[in-house]
């Protein structure tokens, strides 16, 4: 939408002037675990990783949702410095990360630890948040 910006910035990356482009990392909910809970961004984000890093209770049906192609390291809970460093390293090497966390995000403890640690390296991350879990979610309300 923007054609002067965009010859501007062609013209650049064609002559070499512009350096390699900086990765970006998504911290993703991934709700209550089923594929057909997720949202809409949760689902356009996977598709778009190069990598994924996923707590190890993450259902393989929603890794299956990532490219084909996509590198997926499980990582354990409480390591919340080592992954937020896995993180920083896979976007500073100018790749698409997405750190996939059952539940919601914001409720998630250890993706507050990552995300500061993303922070203090100066690397770009948004939140995705999963559907919300409470109990009776998945019961069915009599007319």
């Amino acid at each position: 939408g923007r054609p002067d910006e965009a010859r501007r910035l062609a013209a650049r990356l064609l002559a070499g002037t512009d350096p390699a482009p900086a990765g970006f990392v998504w911290l993703v909910g991934a709700g209550p675990g089923e594929p057909d809970l997720l949202t809409l961004r949760a689902q356009r984000v996977l598709g778009e990783a190069d990598v994924i890093v996923h707590d190890d209770a993450i259902p393989p049906a929603l890794l299956s949702l990532g490219r084909r192609d996509a590198r997926r390291i499980a990582v354990a809970g409480g390591a919340a410095a080592e992954t937020g460093m896995l993180l920083a390293r896979e976007a500073g090497a100018g790749r698409c990360a997405v750190r996939l966390v059952a539940g919601d995000v914001p409720a998630a403890a250890e993706t507050g630890a990552e995300a500061a640690v993303l922070r203090a390296a100066g690397i770009r991350f948004a939140v995705v948040p999963g559907i919300g879990v409470r109990a009776g979610a998945g019961e069915r309300i009599a007319a």
